[in-house]
């Protein structure tokens, strides 16, 4: 523990240095003594203070370790009623199990159809693609056939107006 170290006289003369009159300085000072020395039977070190502490600690500790053991003992009747209760949360969460189980089985056939109509989707969007190819191949000809028969007329119509 290290001792406070308080000199009344020192601060005194401190205090009359700085402008205050002696005899004040020296109330002040002899007060400051007589409060050091009243507070100084209550003053604890840091050392103690933590043993103190771990001594609260592990009698807490022991106590809860006994409380929880008294609690959770066959003996006690509140415990089978716990137990039971237990056990039905068990039963109804493999019950819910069960049911997520199957919810997972038909979500799995939902994905499988999804994979199916994906692909029959694929084969329609290839079809159409074709039909596309084939409808801009008809255009060309029609064009074709087009030019083909107009510029005729066109001769024809032109040859008629001169």
């Amino acid at each position: 523990m290290s001792a406070v170290a308080f000199d009344p006289l020192e601060y005194a003369r401190q205090l009359e240095a700085a402008g205050m009159p002696r005899p004040q300085a020296e109330v002040i000072a002899k007060g400051l003594t007589a409060m050091f020395i009243h507070n100084f039977d209550t003053l604890v070190t840091k050392d103690y203070l933590e043993t103190r502490l771990e001594t609260l600690e592990y009698r807490l500790e022991a106590k809860m370790s006994s409380l929880l053991a008294q609690a959770f003992t066959s003996e006690n009747p509140g415990y089978a009623q716990i137990e039971d209760r237990f056990d039905r949360m068990d039963t109804r969460f493999d019950k819910m199990d069960a049911r997520f189980d199957k919810m997972d089985a038909r979500l799995d056939k939902m994905d499988d159809r999804f994979g199916r109509m994906d692909d029959q989707f694929s084969q329609i969007d290839r079809r159409f693609n074709q039909i596309d190819v084939r409808f801009a191949r008809v255009n060309v000809m029609l064009g074709i056939i087009l030019a083909a028969v107009a510029v005729p007329i066109l001769q024809m119509v032109v040859t008629l107006l001169v």
